[in-house]
């Protein structure tokens, strides 16, 4: 302090003693003019209303206020140090509760997860890539534009950010994230050999209604994140990480999000040349996927080696009825309708992009129900098995495709044999199972009529049943014959045997 300074505060000493040693914020100047709870309570409403108000704002109001109540005018500095003060308790109003629990509250801090298949998340990125697009305005002109962008829903493991499962699109919708979850888990099948499920899967909360079947058939674990919870999901930064390593290198490069700072977008004078090389959509999606698989390339021996060391009970397969129930291909007709089959005596025929196919089922239970309309949900890459399901969804089939016998047994081949001796196995059960229903319900009706013949002698007439040799007085007429005549009496249900003998002899000689 030099001299003039020190002059000065002895001369302000000697008018106010001690009082001018104090410094004015300990003495409370700032808010001698706000004290009692009324005074309080207005300020903190006002600094804490939703449309955050200015400090010059605030002060005009409360001086309205302060004017009837004879309370002391405050300026708008009184008001910046309250608003410091109460920062916490007015966050909440001024920005929103969202804002205030990513900024204010507690985090919770995480770890990854040390093996994969533990824990996916997924969300869809508008690719920060240009392509131009060419359409017909309402005069019929062509217009190419040059702002296009694609958008990739991705499946991400978060173990080592290993995009596990993705697919590409004009925008985000339903069947963009199911295509992007069905490429994930035939991913699984291409690494490690089969299908598995994620032991947690969770996703933002977009058509969480319509899709929530489809994320819980990938995991026994599905939590969605909590509603405009970004800091929930690590995948937001993932996309950053796709925009700066491989975007940005590209000649149609579109820069980072409108918040950004504006010097670290690119020039947005594109000349019309460099427009007219923008990629196509079909080139842009290409190179998007490009990009997914160099980083599935950089990072799968790191990831199959974790996988190896996955513990086993950690390990889940997927059947694969749930899988084509979820993600299974149907056909539709024109329409939009869905296709359906009848089961024929040849099987299932199934049209599949114009090609014809026939499956069949070696389940008893699904000959009972041949009376259903089925629809046939397939996977385009492996057409070995398919997927029948009733209109209810009550019913499910695995139906497996018909083995091909040749008719000349000079070119039967090895398996041939056996797939024909499944088959008359197969018939062989259907028959025992109508042999033995039939025999069963004959002898208890039998037993119903024999017992009851003076209540049911009108009925007897009526559906005439026979014994085993055709006769049908004899049964009404009981009362006139003997018991032994009645022991006779012996029901015989459809015979097979002839055709089982005649099949076996056929398949004798084709051995």
């Amino acid at each position: 302090m030099n001299t003039m300074r020190l002059q000065k505060k002895f001369n302000d000493y000697q008018k106010r003693g001690y009082e001018a040693l104090i410094s004015g914020k300990f003495m409370n100047k700032n808010n001698a003019k706000i004290f009692g709870e009324d005074k309080e309570s207005i300020i903190i409403t006002l600094i804490s209303d939703r449309r955050n108000l200015q400090n010059t704002q605030i002060a005009m109001i409360y001086n309205e206020v302060a004017k009837k109540m004879g309370w002391k005018e405050i300026t708008e500095g009184t008001v910046a140090n309250w608003r410091e003060k109460y920062t916490l308790e007015s966050y909440a109003g001024r920005y929103g509760e969202n804002k205030f629990r990513a900024e204010k509250s507690m985090q919770v801090k995480r770890e990854r997860p040390k093996f994969p298949m533990l824990y996916w998340t997924a969300d869809s990125w508008d690719v920060e890539l240009l392509y131009q697009k060419t359409t017909e305005n309402k005069k019929g002109h062509k217009v190419t534009t040059y702002h296009n962008r694609l958008t990739v829903c991705v499946i991400l493991d978060t173990n080592i950010n290993y995009p596990v499962g993705y697919a590409i699109g004009e925008y985000e919708n339903p069947d963009l994230i199911r295509r992007a979850l069905k490429d994930a888990v035939n991913h699984t099948r291409a690494l490690f050999g089969a299908r598995y499920l994620v032991n947690e899967f969770q996703s933002d909360r977009y058509e969480i209604k319509n899709l929530k079947s489809a994320y819980k058939s990938i995991t026994d674990n599905f939590v969605p994140a909590k509603a405009h919870n970004s800091k929930s999901k690590v995948i937001e930064p993932y996309f950053r990480y796709l925009n700066d390593t491989y975007c940005h290198f590209a000649p149609n490069w579109s820069g980072y999000g409108v918040t950004s700072r504006k010097e670290l977008q690119p020039n947005g004078n594109v000349p019309t040349t460099l427009k007219k090389m923008f990629p196509t959509m079909e080139e842009c999606g290409e190179q998007i996927a490009k990009i997914m698989e160099v980083e599935r390339q950089k990072k799968f021996e790191q990831y199959t080696q974790g996988f190896e060391k996955l513990p086993k009970e950690k390990k889940h397969l997927m059947s694969e009825e749930t899988f084509l129930l979820y993600f299974g291909t149907n056909n539709t007709k024109r329409n939009g309708d869905v296709s359906t089959n009848k089961l024929e005596g040849s099987g299932m025929n199934v049209t599949i992009q114009g090609k014809k196919y026939h499956y069949d089922c070696f389940d008893l239970e699904f000959r009972r129900h041949s009376y259903e309309d089925w629809v046939i949900k397939y996977d385009e890459e492996d057409l070995t098995k398919v997927l029948a399901v009733n209109k209810e969804e009550t019913l499910r089939f695995m139906l497996e495709a018909k083995h091909i016998q040749p008719m000349a047994l000079a070119e039967r081949k090895e398996g041939d044999s056996e797939e024909l001796q499944r088959v008359f196995d197969f018939n062989k059960s259907i028959e025992s199972h109508v042999t033995n229903m039939i025999c069963s319900a004959q002898q208890r009706t039998k037993d119903l009529l024999l017992n009851n013949a003076p209540l049911l002698d009108s009925t007897l007439s009526k559906l005439m049943i026979t014994d085993s040799r055709g006769q049908h007085k004899n049964q009404r007429n009981r009362h006139r014959i003997t018991d032994a005549e009645i022991e006779e009496a012996t029901y015989q249900p459809v015979d097979f045997s002839n055709n089982v003998e005649e099949e076996e002899e056929s398949l004798a000689e084709l051995y």
